[in-house]
């Protein structure tokens, strides 16, 4: 496995489909993902954090933190990013430009879990209810993120 271009997959490519959903946090299957992306040759893994699973993911303890760290030493197969799927349903702008406070504090925290595991990415997509449409809302992220950079 190579470091210098690393190759990844999201979580949960490596584990059984779940109905229609084509992107979800593979809580019981997570641990052996590490195991199946070295398999694969892969260098690393994207984790999800969403909304929906979010009392079964182990980047929300520090008991989890360290059983991921156990999985990354034993497989050698890093979480290099977290795809932030939580800020989808629990929106770090609103629709109409307002920042949400709580969230950004969640994204603090986040940015916290992730310094545990030396992430070195966080993925905040803007798409369907969570897109940026309005100059508004642009200038609120931009905010955001002025706000947030300290912390990462």
């Amino acid at each position: 496995m190579s470091n210098q271009n690393p190759i990844g997959i999201m979580q949960g490519r490596l584990s059984p489909p779940r109905g229609n959903i084509i992107q979800w946090f593979p809580f019981g299957t997570w641990k052996q993902e590490f195991a199946l992306a070295r398999e694969a040759g892969m260098d690393c893994i994207e984790w999800i954090y969403e909304v929906p699973n979010e009392a079964k993911n182990p980047v929300k303890s520090d008991e989890g933190i360290a059983h991921i760290q156990k999985k990354i030493k034993e497989t050698g197969v890093q979480v290099s990013s977290i795809c932030a799927d939580y800020y989808m349903e629990k929106l770090l702008i609103r629709e109409n430009g307002e920042i949400n406070n709580d969230a950004v504090g969640h994204l603090r925290w986040l940015i916290s879990r992730a310094k545990m595991l030396n992430i070195k990415y966080i993925v905040l997509p803007f798409i369907d209810v969570s897109s940026l449409k309005t100059k508004e809302q642009q200038a609120s992220l931009l905010e955001v993120l002025k706000a947030v950079l300290k912390d990462a």
